[in-house]
C-alpha cells in the first residue's frame, strides 16, 4: 500500500514539473516569439497553438538549417508551378510572414517560411512545417485553394491567407479588421515591388 501511495505522490509531482514547464514555455513563446507581434495578441490567446509550433520545431531535424535566399526562391519558384500559382506572390507572402526565415514562430503559432497555422499543417498533412520545401509547398496549396475561390484576385486571396476564406465570403471582401487591412496593403506593396522589379529586368 505504501509502495503504491509513494508512486502516486511520484507521478504527481512529475505532472505538477511537466505543467509548470508547459505554461513556462508557454509564456516565454509569448513574450519571446522567433517572429515579431506587430499586432499585440493577448497571451491567452494561441497558447495551444504556440506550444505545438514549438514542439514542432524542437522534433524537425531542419531545426539548426540555414538557407539563403536562393534556395528559397528555387523552392518557391519550384512549389508555384506545380501548383500554378503566381511565384511573385508566394514570395511576397514568404518575405512578409518570415523574412524568409524558415524556422520562423509568430505569437499566434504560425510556422515556417509562409506562416502555417497547426490547422492547417493538418489539414495539408505537413510532416515537418520546418522543412522549407514542405512549408512552401503546403502554402502554394493554400494559396491555389484560395486563389480559385477569388477568381485570381490578390487582395482578397491575402486577405484569405490571413483571415481565413470565410471571413472574405461573409464580409464580400477584405474583412475590416486592422491586422488583415495592414496585411494586405503591406503585402501587395512587396508584391508590386517585385512585379516592377520583374518587369524592368525584361525590359
Amino acid at each position: 500500500m505504501r509502495k503504491k501511495i509513494a508512486l502516486s505522490g511520484f507521478w504527481f509531482w512529475v505532472s505538477l514539473v511537466l505543467v509548470c514547464l508547459l505554461g513556462v514555455q508557454g509564456y516565454l513563446s509569448y513574450r519571446f516569439p522567433i517572429k515579431q507581434d506587430l499586432y499585440g495578441h493577448p497571451f491567452r490567446t494561441n497558447q495551444v497553438n504556440r506550444l505545438v509550433a514549438y514542439a514542432f520545431l524542437m522534433r524537425s531535424d531542419r531545426k539548426f538549417a540555414r538557407y539563403d535566399a536562393d534556395q528559397i526562391n528555387a523552392m518557391i519558384d519550384a512549389s508555384a508551378r506545380e501548383s500554378g500559382v503566381d511565384p511573385l506572390l508566394v514570395k511576397s507572402i514568404t518575405l512578409y510572414e518570415s523574412y524568409y526565415l524558415s524556422t520562423a514562430i509568430s505569437t499566434t503559432g504560425a510556422m515556417g517560411l509562409m506562416a502555417l497555422m497547426p490547422e492547417t499543417v493538418r489539414r495539408q498533412g505537413v510532416r515537418d512545417p520546418f522543412n522549407p520545401a514542405e512549408n512552401i509547398a503546403a502554402g502554394a496549396r493554400q494559396i491555389r485553394m484560395l486563389s480559385d475561390a477569388f477568381q485570381g484576385d490578390p487582395p482578397l486571396i491575402l486577405a484569405g491567407y490571413n483571415a481565413g476564406k470565410s471571413n472574405v465570403q461573409k464580409y464580400h471582401g477584405v474583412p475590416p479588421f486592422p491586422e488583415t487591412e495592414a496585411y494586405v496593403s503591406n503585402v501587395m506593396r512587396i508584391y508590386k515591388y517585385f512585379n516592377e522589379i520583374a518587369y524592368l529586368s525584361k525590359n
